[in-house]
């Protein structure tokens, strides 16, 4: 484990932050990692009517994102049949910003088995030194619900996997600190899944570590297809994918302190007395506060920013929408 200000001493040590937008940059990371992905891809701003056309000829759906979303955000799949024409396709693309189209990558049947409405990846973080890339762990994310995100910024949950073995070895987590030993959705059981391919997941990995060798600590998003493996996108601001929180994080309910100077004299540690029961305090009023991301999201959907209708609750994923409404509401109200 890694608190998030020792990850953060290892990026700054590891990465040159001067290329941060080859990964942050999604145009220009599928046009530098291209022979990775395994699937095309193409830019909506520039692309002309004949290019698009050819690029979602014979796709059911293709996914568009915005071009510097993170965690899952911004990532919108849609589907060829909802749309009078390519013209129209192509013109609610550039309106809603989501310039990066890519094609729908199939699953091996062994990671649809996890979720199959999501493309479920795995996170292989690499680590650059002298030349040789190492693989520092291994995670296995998966989606949740009808939702097409693996990530658990979209609802996802996430596993440990060996990297010797390929098999998961952890319960999974989600955002909200819930830990299930089998997928909630399919019942699959998590811990001694075989996961498919995974030496070739981690070779691919290796290879692209190598492209850019100023930034040598990456985390990976790799799916595999029934022919093998492919990259999603590079993370290069990666954290160790478990959770990480701050000192101060609103998550954080209290600390706890081991009872260590009993035991360095063998003796066994003492119940406390039962407290004398007081009477119950009034208590204060309680003062709702919002986390400020969700807040800022907010006045970005009342400006028209996420889009309108089911376009704006595929972008902020199922979990996420109700919060942003809410808050929504509360802004409009005048209470913000």
């Amino acid at each position: 484990y890694l608190t998030r200000v020792r990850n953060k001493k290892v990026i700054d040590h590891m990465n040159d932050l001067s290329y941060s937008d080859e990964f942050d940059d999604k145009l220009r990371f599928n046009q530098r990692f291209a022979k990775y992905l395994g699937r095309k891809t193409l830019n909506g701003e520039t692309a002309t009517l004949t290019e698009f056309t050819d690029f979602i000829a014979g796709q059911e759906a293709i996914f568009a994102k915005i071009n510097h979303g993170d965690c899952g955000r911004g990532v919108n799949k849609l589907y060829v049949k909802d749309y009078e024409s390519p013209a129209v396709m192509l013109d609610y693309i550039r309106r809603n910003q989501l310039v990066v189209l890519e094609q729908v990558l199939p699953q091996h049947p062994d990671m649809a088995r996890l979720h199959p409405s999501s493309v479920n990846t795995m996170r292989i973080l690499t680590d650059l030194v002298d030349g040789k890339a190492h693989v520092a762990y291994i995670s296995v994310k998966m989606g949740r619900g009808d939702g097409y995100c693996d990530n658990s910024g979209q609802g996802g949950v996430l596993c440990r996997v060996d990297p010797e073995t390929g098999k998961i070895i952890s319960p999974a987590t989600d955002d909200y600190f819930n830990v299930y030993d089998r997928h909630p959705d399919t019942g699959v059981e998590f811990v001694g899944y075989q996961l498919p391919m995974v030496p070739e997941a981690i070779a691919l990995a290796k290879e692209a570590a190598h492209e850019i060798p100023q930034v040598a600590h990456v985390g990976w998003d790799m799916a595999i297809t029934p022919t093998g493996p492919a990259i999603i996108e590079g993370n290069n601001a990666n954290a160790v994918n478990k959770r990480v929180l701050a000192v101060n994080d609103r998550f954080i309910r209290g600390f706890g302190v081991p009872d260590y100077a009993s035991k360095a004299d063998g003796a066994e540690p003492q119940p406390e007395p039962a407290p004398t029961p007081q009477p119950e305090p009034e208590k204060p009023a309680v003062e709702t506060t919002v986390d400020p991301f969700i807040t800022k999201t907010a006045r970005e959907v009342i400006a028209g920013k996420w889009g309108n209708g089911q376009a704006r609750k595929d972008a902020l994923a199922a979990w996420f929408t109700k919060a942003e409404q809410d808050e929504v509401n509360r802004i409009l109200g005048g209470s913000a």
